[in-house]
């Protein structure tokens, strides 16, 4: 066999004879082979070019200085190039197999990934072309991991919201087929079944609206408009609820522009309002202000309603989150979530001050 039939061979990825090689040896000697193969030709190649460029170094400076050097001073023994070639080849298989472990982990991390081992992180390298790759990699699964945990909140939370009033409007309909019922009973049982009904179908909408809002990053189109008529106008739509507990509004409105989603920022201050109107006992007051300082436009929401405890101011933001437990107020614990999506979007902020038994005031900040 010549030399390079053997060479060949080298590069070849054929396996041993079976009669030789078990069958669980046989890749780990394909693997070997591959390498020795890879190896032999990287060096190979790398020797090549050394040799043409030497010669081409040489034919260049005995051109150009053939009467002034000696041919002996700059020409490299030919017995060191497979040592510098053997070096060199090196370095790359040693860079090669650096970038390969690399591409294998990163192969892992997303193999993990697809089974749902969402929040998976790689240790990213310090430096290199890998570490921004590592670097998104992790952030992006962080964002899957807070996607499910979302997930799986919205799923917990929206099935016991809704099995409360399913439950009422089932247990009063049988009550309603048993018969043996007075005409008051049964109104009375008629009227439950109608509010939960209207209940439910406010928490389907409520969350519908959330949902769509928590996938949006922009706010939609925005346009100027005048702040204090929607406001008024607001205020106008809820004059029976208000008038009905006799409440006193309170307005200080000037004449303001803002730049926003007319429509979304209308449901903000429905929200805040008939927040501010179910917690108010009759004859109680609601005051409702704007001002422009600084570039800043404030608008405050007031009440002389139950107020609320630390605890429950900080948690009040949170879905389904409902600070009276007795649930003598009735709500779906989505209006000030939607209140706070909303002004997010917008580029603002809304806060809360409270005192139980005195009032609270809900502060929503936007930008001019």
């Amino acid at each position: 066999m010549n030399v390079w039939s053997r060479i060949k061979g080298l590069f070849s990825d054929r396996q041993d004879s079976p009669k030789t090689v078990t069958p669980a040896l046989r890749p780990a000697k394909a693997r070997k082979r591959r390498r020795t193969g890879h190896f032999m030709l990287m060096f190979l190649l790398v020797f090549i070019a050394l040799v043409v460029v030497s010669e081409a170094a040489l034919a260049i400076i005995n051109f150009f200085f053939w009467d002034t050097v000696s041919v002996g001073s700059y020409v490299v023994p030919i017995a060191i190039m497979p040592v510098i070639a053997v070096a060199i080849t090196g370095v790359i298989i040693w860079i090669n197999n650096e970038n390969a472990k690399l591409a294998n982990r990163f192969a892992d991390a997303f193999e993990r990934l697809s089974h749902g081992e969402f929040g998976y992180q790689l240790e990213a390298p310090q430096k290199g072309q890998f570490r921004l790759l590592f670097e998104n990699f992790n952030k992006m699964s962080k964002e899957l991991s807070s996607i499910q945990t979302l997930k799986d909140e919205f799923i917990h939370d929206f099935s016991h919201e809704f099995k409360t009033p399913i439950a009422s409007i089932n247990g009063f309909a049988n009550l309603l087929l048993e018969g043996g019922l007075t005409d008051d009973e049964q109104r009375q049982y008629l009227k439950i079944i109608a509010d939960e009904s209207a209940r439910l179908s406010g928490l389907a909408e409520s969350t519908l609206m959330l949902n769509k809002l928590e996938n949006q990053q922009f706010i939609g189109e925005v346009k100027p408009y005048s702040l204090d008529l929607q406001i008024k106008e607001c205020i106008i739509l809820l004059e029976r609820e208000w008038s009905a507990k006799e409440i006193t509004i309170n307005s200080e409105l000037p004449s303001v522009r803002f730049e926003g989603n007319a429509q979304l920022m209308q449901q903000v201050w429905l929200n805040l309002l008939s927040n501010a109107i179910k917690f108010t006992p009759s004859h109680g007051e609601i005051g409702v202000s704007i001002k422009l300082m600084g570039g800043v436009i404030t608008v405050r929401v007031s009440d002389t309603g139950i107020g609320m405890s630390k605890e429950v101011a900080s948690h009040v933001f949170d879905k389904y989150y409902q600070g009276d437990k007795s649930h003598s107020t009735r709500g779906n614990g989505l209006g000030l979530s939607i209140v706070k999506r909303i002004v997010t979007l917008s580029g603002g902020d809304v806060t809360v001050e409270s005192k139980e038994n005195v009032g609270s005031t809900f502060i929503v900040r936007l930008p001019v």
